[in-house]
């Protein structure tokens, strides 16, 4: 969804070509240019409403819409008019490298099966000098049938086995750490336990990384479903029987996969950076899969050769420069150390072939003309210049590849020299791998030899080897897939073995010495039984290291009953042993669930909604810098520069066949979370905060509160994009709030340790502990804080206790950061803070900018926030929607959903309507200053039903008009200017009965005086706790005086510290609660438009505080309310209170007390009270506390004359200080006979204090 739109579809039958032409007219809504980060720079850039500006700041008008299958596509622009671009536009625009037309890139994407036409452009062009704008064109999208179809793989879910093989019978895992053949004797099996030994069987497919691109499905991307037989070859010393003594030998694949490129003609490999070394399973079922011989292969057209295809890398994975990426680097060269040699294992080199070598090397410097010389035995240097490192923020290094053909290598084992030639003492230089390819002698000196010999194709058909040095008995093996390794036919010729293999295709061989000493798998262990192929269909699937299963057990538990959804816990182990071969490997996930997702077909209700790791990462998966962590990360390829590099949870998400291979460009299939915990203390503290926010019923305001947050400077970008998404949300649904918090609109101090803002660090921090559904920041962060002011701090959130956590949304950098091992970032501290703080977070992981962070949180709320119409999306399924919806690259890879994500936030259900505004129509209605307004209206559900059924209470705010407001300016660099409701007219409570509310109340005489139309708005919940409702009216006039008997005296003003029996001067905990409780027959002034007619607080002289926004009018009652104010961390000593209130006239009253605050003052109990007493039916037991804003847990006990307990019952739920707890006269034993009981509560504070009160109960029988 987008601000700009496709408008009036017309769609008609082409003339040719059977094409069918969709036109729509776009028309780019042009603004003034804006401020936009990117990686080279901060600057001004031509803009548009919506759009994307890419990595050169030029913006990017972007859309999607649904496709067909096997559909192609062309798309142009017709009757395009163009405006010239202004001066500023000009001058912004210079060596943006525009050509004289529109250049439109056009891409296809899937999500949950459904297919997309991803379409983008610059919309500017310069034609003769001249830079000129798109005002308008139409979009013509041609679609045509494909020139072919696409790939039938046939039925998707009949890829998977409907049980796996580790679901019974005796397994041991078994290891390798390289690539060859392994042998296993007799003894060996018999060791592991098996009674069998003669019967051994070998599954799996080792340690090569699995492909990521899911398109290349039936090729590259998996050898196999579960676990695959791997042929062993038998020696059992010719006597038919495998006993003592014998042994099986196999060809293993190790964590390193070499790969032919058919192009270059060559080898290169590629290392598995999630493993070390690759696995394999061992049974003995009777099974044994034995090297089939192979037929002979023979022809006329052949080629004979002696020489093979050798490959060598040189490389040292030692280190990560950046932390970030999945490159590795070693042998580190500086200007003191800057020269290696490498001797390579090549003999018999062909001369009249050339040896080629591919080098891909890291260099740092802040310099032009560093360089690496690259010699092979003394010959020619072939020199590589690695760029100078420009952006020394987020650059560790720059890759210089190069790739030579060297000619006469006539030496055996020649050497390779690199000399790093560094400009300053600072720089530095390592090699990320070179590989070195070469036609080498077959000339057998080890126990194996790779044959292969892969030129000359076009001319021959077969290929006849002629290896020298084989002993008796070498055998040839066929390992071009090794899952079907078998023997070629070979003969003994003039003391060389030879056979012949057919030349049409690339083949690669083996030829061994089964007598030769080859290295054994190293013994992981038993495997326990498993069967995840068996499981059924499910919604969620939870990745959990068994230590921290009980965590993952309270979620399942709770989805399984709160939501009726199939849920799967299961560690990662399990799923790496059915789907990559029991190594670790990122992708092992994804064919998880895309079992499930392609098992459903195309029934949505059937297709997996999401996966929770639970657990936290490393960027060092293989645990070479590090000690290893349970759970996986995958990591970006970019590993040199941070504006590139990144995490991403996303990875796991990519469902679809053609999906993994561009994984920033297409778009997640199911909602992907992680809770990033260290021990089961953090992840079960997590799991309770869900559970308790899933079943909360506290129902109020914040459910219907949406707070975003700009950082002031850099030009105001960050409070501009902050405000630019909260009034897209509120064009998604206006009946939410945006609470709009932008530090230039507060005074700046400045202190010896820099910048701050005091008042919106408070405000802040006040609205997060009374609640808010989503909390969005928009500024510059780190993994310490939020803004270089330090406006929110780790600490901060780490004590930041609410029952009603928020979704924090934070467009800033590294504030999420999760995979620096020993390292914890505020982002982290969100979500693992168990007393509150985040019930998820949707952060970042390494430096993000501006323009694309607003794009993304403008597409994750279109779909987090329900438009009323439609069932919400749980906040996994929103984010990974909103993050298809946006075409921005490596930015958006870098956010992670910390958090359950299927967990759904605490939207309300239904709607509040208004009926009628003074007894008229909303459109037709006035409120006037100082009259009596009165508002009625209905709860209804989703299709227009009066809810009959719905009491409770609705609290309505009235708003004046909205208003342009401008902040301070702070830093001069001028102010920002938005729009807000500032002015509240009325903010109270009133019943709802049988679904229908009615309410009066006296419009302030402070108002915009300007006609306009005001806002209301309301939110709504039943007594029974299991409904609510919001909505809102924007239609009604207020503007005029209305005649009224004028006011001679203030409101009547009753005001306390913590608890309503305080006398003043007494002693108090240094955060008490202000309360002051106020009536007026006219109503209370907080509407905050009258110069000094604020509620005001003074604490000793000091500047008054506005308790405005600290009240609550009374239910049903809009001449009395509260205002409760809680003080946070006041040193000891005494201290005056001074509160000023204004009533609707603008008469004032102020009242003073004093307090003394004593950090060594202990909680106490105020009373503990038992009614009705005597009691025949129940006892309502109620509890007193003096600290009204600090969390406890209450026992409440019942015992007899004699001291037998007869109840008991926790209660934590906090009013006010004041707790509650019903005895229904009812016990275990049975219910209660007459007499007196002894009722006791024992408090327990926070800090572990305890206190105990008792009371006496009379029971009497009715």
């Amino acid at each position: 969804m987008r601000r700009f739109l496709l408008l009036f579809p017309i769609v008609f039958a082409a003339t040719c070509l059977n094409a069918k032409i969709v036109m729509s007219k776009v028309a780019p809504e042009w603004n003034a240019p804006r401020a936009v980060f990117l990686p080279s720079d901060s600057t001004l850039k031509p803009d548009f409403d919506g759009a994307v500006h890419d990595e050169d700041g030029l913006p990017v008008f972007s859309l999607s819409r649904k496709a067909g299958a096997n559909t192609d596509y062309a798309v142009s622009l017709e009757n395009a008019v163009f405006a010239d671009c202004s001066n500023e536009e000009t001058l912004l625009l210079a060596n943006s490298g525009l050509a004289d037309s529109i250049r439109i890139s056009i891409s296809t994407s899937s999500f949950r099966s459904e297919k997309f036409l991803d379409i983008a452009f610059v919309p500017i062009i310069c034609e003769d000098g001249i830079f000129k704008k798109l005002v308008s064109a139409d979009l013509a999208i041609r679609e045509m049938p494909a020139m072919r179809n696409s790939a039938d793989d046939g039925d998707p879910a009949g890829r998977y086995k409907s049980s796996s093989l580790l679901s019974s019978g005796k397994w041991v895992k078994i290891s390798v750490t390289s690539s060859g053949v392994h042998k296993l004797t007799y003894e060996d099996i018999a060791a592991m336990g098996f009674d069998n030994p003669a019967d051994v069987a070998i599954y799996g497919y080792g340690g090569g990384i699995l492909e990521e691109d899911f398109g290349k499905l039936g090729t590259l991307a998996r050898p196999e479903d579960d676990l695959p037989q791997v042929p062993v070859y038998v020696s059992d010393g010719g006597d038919g029987v495998f006993s003592p003594g014998d042994y099986v030998l196999f060809y293993a694949q190790g964590p390193v996969k070499e790969i032919f490129d058919e192009e270059d003609g060559r080898f290169y490999s590629v290392s598995n950076y999630y493993s070390d070394k690759g696995y394999y399973f061992l049974t003995c079922n009777g099974n044994r899969k034995e090297m089939a011989s192979m037929p002979a292969e023979n022809g006329s057209s052949i080629i004979t050769t002696e020489y093979g295809l050798m490959h060598h890398r040189i490389a040292s994975e030692e280190t990560n420069l950046l932390k970030s990426g999945r490159r590795w680097y070693g042998y580190r060269f500086s200007t003191s150390d800057n020269s290696r040699s490498f001797e390579l294992p090549f003999t018999g080199i062909n001369i009249g072939r050339p040896l080629y070598v591919d080098a891909e090397l890291i260099g740092y410097s802040r310099q032009m003309g560093t360089s690496f010389s690259l010699r092979l035995n003394n010959g020619t240097v072939q020199t590589l210049y690695p760029e100078r490192i420009t952006n020394t923020n987020y650059e560790v290094g720059k890759l210089a590849s190069g790739n030579f053909i060297l000619s006469s290598v006539k030496k055996d084992n020649p050497v390779i020299n690199i000399t790093y030639n560094g400009a300053t003492s600072s720089d530095y230089g390592y090699v990320m791998g070179i590989d070195v390819n070469a036609l080498c002698a077959l000339d057998m000196k080890g126990g194996s030899l790779p044959v292969c010999y892969p030129y000359d194709r076009d001319r021959y058909d077969f290929v006849r080897y002629d290896i020298s040095g084989a002993g008796e008995g070498t055998l040839v093996w066929d390992i071009t897939n090794p899952l079907e390794a078998g023997l070629m036919p070979a003969t003994p010729d003039g003391g060389k073995l030879t056979f012949t293999a057919s030349h049409s295709a690339f083949r690669m061989f083996l030829a061994v010495d089964p007598s030769a000493d080859f290295p054994k798998p190293s013994v992981y262990g038993d495997v326990a039984n498993q069967n995840l192929h068996s499981m059924g269909q499910c919604g969620l699937v939870i990745v959990s290291p068994e230590e921290y299963r009980p965590a993952a057990e309270t979620i399942a538990a709770m989805h399984r009953e709160k939501d009726g959804m199939t849920v799967h816990i299961v560690t990662p182990q399990q799923v790496y042993n059915e789907f990559s071969s029991g190594t670790p490997d990122a992708t092992a996930f994804r064919w998880f669930m895309k079992m499930f997702y392609d098992r459903a077909g195309s029934n949505e209700a059937s297709m997996p909604q999401g996966i929770l790791f639970i657990g936290n990462a490393s960027y060092d998966n293989r645990g070479i810098e590090n000690a290893r962590l349970p759970q996986l990360s995958y990591q970006s390829e970019e590993s040199l520069d941070e504006d590139y590099s990144y995490p991403s949870d996303d990875y796991f998400g990519f469902l679809d066949d053609d999906e993994g291979g561009n994984i920033t460009t297409e778009r997640m299939d199911i909602g992907v979370g992680r809770l990033p915990v260290s021990s089961l203390s953090e992840a079960q503290g997590i799991a309770d905060k869900i559970v308790a926010y899933a079943g909360n019923s506290a129902y109020g305001n914040w459910r219907n509160m949406l707070t975003f947050v700009g950082d002031d400077g850099d030009s105001n970008i960050h409070s501009a994009g902050a405000d630019r998404v909260a009034e897209r949300m509120r064009d998604i649904n206006k009946a939410f709030n945006a609470n709009k918090i932008y530090f230039d609109s507060f005074p700046r101090e400045l202190t010896t340790s820099g910048a701050s803002f005091p008042q919106a660090k408070d405000r802040i921090l006040r609205d997060l502990e009374a609640g808010t559904l989503v909390f969005t920041y928009f500024g510059h962060g780190s993994m310490n804080n939020l803004s270089h002011e330090l406006i929110i701090t780790r600490n901060d959130v780490q004590n930041l206790k609410t029952g009603n956590p928020a979704f924090w949304i934070t467009a800033a950098c590294d504030i999420g950061r999760y995979d620096t091992p020993g390292k914890t970032s505020i982002g982290m501290d969100m979500i693992n803070t168990p007393a509150g703080a985040g019930i998820a977070a949707l952060t970042t992981t390494r430096v993000v900018y501006s323009g694309e962070n607003e794009t993304l949180c403008m597409r994750v709320f279109d779909h987090l926030i329900p438009d009323g119409r439609s069932a919400p999306a749980s906040m996994g399924m929103a984010v990974a929607a909103g993050k298809g919806d946006t075409r921005s690259g490596a930015n958006k890879m870098k956010y992670v959903f910390f958090g359950d994500p299927v967990l759904k936030l605490h939207y309300p259900a239904y709607k509040v309507v208004t009926d009628e505004i003074n007894g008229t129509d909303p459109a037709s209605a006035q409120m006037q200053a100082l009259g009596v307004s009165s508002i009625s209206g209905h709860i209804e559900d989703l299709h227009g039903n009066l809810l009959e059924d719905f009491s409770g209470q609705v609290d309505i705010c009235v708003y004046d008009k909205e208003e342009s407001v401008s902040t301070l300016d702070n830093q001069g660099t001028g102010a920002f200017v938005y729009n807000d409701f500032t002015s509240t007219i009325f903010n109270g409570s009133v019943s709802v009965d049988d679904g229908r509310f009615s309410t009066v109340f006296m419009v302030p005489k402070d108002i915009n005086y300007s006609e306009g139309t005001g806002r209301i708005v309301y939110y709504a919940g039943n007594d029974a706790g299991n409904a609510d409702a919001h909505g809102y009216n924007e239609d009604f006039g207020i503007y005029g005086t209305a005649e009224s008997e004028e006011s001679t005296s203030g409101p009547e003003i009753k005001m306390y510290m913590n608890h309503q029996s305080f006398t003043d001067g007494q002693s108090v905990n240094p955060s008490p609660v202000f309360y002051a409780h106020l009536w007026d027959s006219n109503g209370i002034n907080t509407s905050g438009s009258g110069i000094g007619h604020n509620l005001s607080l003074w604490l000793n002289g000091d500047e008054a505080l506005n308790m405005n926004g600290y009240f609550t009018a009374d239910l049903n009652d809009y001449t009395s309310g509260t205002v409760k104010y809680k003080f946070n961390d006041l040193e000891d000593g005494r201290y005056e209170l001074r509160f000023k209130a204004w009533n609707m006239q603008n008469q004032s009253s102020e009242k003073s007390l004093s307090f003394v605050v004593d950090k060594q003052a202990r909680p106490s109990i105020i009373s503990l009270s038992a009614s009705p007493n005597p009691a025949s039916d129940h006892v309502e037991l109620v509890l007193e506390y003096d600290r009204p804003d600090n969390r406890a847990t209450v026992d409440f006990y019942v015992y007899d004359a004699v001291g037998t307990p007869f109840f008991h019952e926790t209660a934590d739920l906090n009013t006010e200080g004041v707790y509650r707890c019903r005895w229904d006269l009812e016990s275990s034993m049975g219910r209660a006979g007459s007499g007196l009981y002894i009722a006791k509560a024992l408090i327990t504070s926070e800090e572990g204090i305890r206190q105990s009160e008792s009371v006496k109960i009379l029971v009497i029988k009715q």
